[in-house]
This record gives C-alpha cells, sequence and structure tokens, in this order.
C-alpha cells in the first residue's frame, strides 16, 4: 500500500497539470486581498474627490510621496529603528509570557496570583504606557521596548496559557511509556500542540507591538515611524502622515503575507493529512 500510494504521488507531482493546478491555488489565495485592497483605493479615491486634495490627498499623490520616501532611503533608515523596537518588545514579551504562563500550569495560587497582574495590564491603555515609559527612561528605545513590553504580555500569557491548559494527557502518557527524553518530548508531543497558539499569540503580539511603538516613537522619540508621522503632523502635511503610514502598513502587511504564511504552511504541512484521518 505504502508503496503504491508513494508512486501516485510521484506520478502526481509529474502530472503537466501539477503546476497549473498550484499557480491556480495561489491565484485563488491572492484574489481576495487583493480585490480587497483595490476596494479601498476606490473608497479612498471617491471620498478624496469628494473632500478635496487639501484635506485628504488621492491615492496617486500618497503614492509619489512614499515613492520619493523610498528612494532617498529615508523610509529604510527609519523603518529598521521602528522594526528593532519592535522585535526586541515582541521577543521579551514571548519570552516573558511563556514564562508566566508555565509556571501557572498545575499551581492554582500562581494562576490566581498572575491571572490578577494579566487582568491588570489588559486594562491599562497603550497610551498611558507610553507616558510612563517616557517619564521613566526617557527619550531611549528603552522606553518603546518597555511599552512593547507591558501591552503585548498580558495577550501572549493569555493566550498561551490557553495552549498549555490544552495538552492532551494521553499523548504525555504514550511519552512516558516510550521513555523519551524531555527534548524528544518538546519537540514531539508539546511543541506541535503549542504552534497554533504561539502564532496566534506571534500575530496578536506583533499587532500590538508596532502600534504601541510608534504611539512612543510620536511621543518623545527622535527617530522611527512615528516620530516622522508626528513631524509631518507638526507640519500639517496630510500627504506626509499618509505616505509614511502606508508605507509601514504595507511592509507590516508583506511581514504577514510572504514572512508569517508562508512558515505557518510549512509547519503545519501535516494537518491536511491528520484531518482525513478516520
Amino acid at each position: 500500500g505504502q508503496r503504491r500510494f508513494g508512486f501516485h504521488k510521484k506520478a502526481l507531482m509529474r502530472h503537466p497539470l501539477a503546476g497549473f493546478q498550484k499557480r491556480t491555488s495561489m491565484g485563488s489565495r491572492l484574489a481576495a486581498p487583493v480585490g480587497a485592497a483595490l476596494l479601498l483605493l476606490c473608497i479612498w479615491w471617491l471620498a478624496a474627490l469628494f473632500k478635496g486634495s487639501t484635506y485628504l490627498p488621492g491615492p496617486e499623490a500618497v503614492f509619489l510621496e512614499a515613492f520619493g520616501l523610498v528612494v532617498s532611503g529615508e523610509f529604510l533608515r527609519h523603518f529598521i529603528a521602528t522594526l528593532g523596537r519592535i522585535a526586541g518588545g515582541f521577543c521579551l514579551a514571548l519570552l516573558g509570557g511563556g514564562l508566566v504562563a508555565c509556571l501557572m500550569r498545575g499551581n492554582e495560587f500562581l494562576t490566581r496570583f498572575f491571572q490578577f497582574q494579566v487582568t491588570l495590564g489588559l486594562t491599562i491603555p497603550s497610551l498611558a504606557w507610553s507616558v510612563i515609559a517616557i517619564m521613566a527612561f526617557g527619550l531611549t528605545n528603552a522606553a518603546a521596548i518597555f511599552t512593547a513590553v507591558a501591552v503585548t504580555t498580558p495577550i501572549v500569557t493569555t493566550t498561551l496559557f490557553e495552549g498549555i491548559k490544552s495538552l492532551d494527557r494521553d499523548l504525555t502518557e504514550v511519552s512516558d511509556v516510550y521513555r523519551l527524553d524531555w527534548r524528544n518530548h518538546l519537540r514531539l508531543i508539546v511543541f506541535p500542540q503549542l504552534l497554533p497558539y504561539l502564532f496566534a499569540a506571534g500575530r496578536t503580539g506583533i499587532g500590538l507591538a508596532w502600534k504601541t511603538v510608534v504611539i512612543t516613537e510620536a511621543f518623545g522619540l527622535t527617530d522611527g515611524l512615528g516620530y516622522q508621522i508626528a513631524y509631518s503632523f507638526s507640519l500639517l502635511s496630510m500627504r506626509g502622515v499618509l505616505a509614511w503610514t502606508l508605507l509601514f502598513t504595507v511592509a507590516m502587511m508583506a511581514v504577514e503575507y510572504w514572512l508569517l504564511q508562508r512558515v505557518e504552511r510549512r509547519l503545519f504541512l501535516w494537518k491536511p493529512q491528520a484531518e482525513s484521518l478516520p
């Protein structure tokens, strides 16, 4: 049976329609986001016609402004500064949230103790964290990173704790029966079950991190995309505000569609086969 299945799979991959089917599936995946983007552009263009270019520049004017920022290298310099703060804050939040989630598992006192801290963290707005961080750390990278950690850690902790609670005890017993060491236990038993929760925490955490970092940069830092948006606002340049916002949004969407989703499909190749089993 395995030989027949393997031969059939290889023959299917050599089939002349295999490449066409792959291109068709890729086109169907891109159709929805491209259609949504075109719809937003049409709404933006109509709103600019109704409101006037002075108050709301149209897409063509903003695209030209954004193109100039990219060509001059200004966008890349500030984007790297913002991206470094986002990465630092999110990585610290992921490590801290994972550690707290592990401590909460199986200990009722620690669960109640950290649940209070998590709830408290969720109720404090990101704007308040930004002001507190700037007053505490000054106009430094530490202020932006601290804000990202403070806002992101509670939601990461909550998501990972739900994943840890949902671990299958039967699989843990199988691991004990086969006497797997802790490395194989984590790699074969724990990590595959936590992957969906890790990706959920990653998507939510990165989204919160970049928003809070941009707010902190707008308040008091001297570089980064948030600073440039605030600077354009001080000049009453709606074109500049929209251009910087557009560039950063496109960059983060590229991270989502061309990085995170590809990694997710790579790591979850087993899901269709597992779901097809009786």
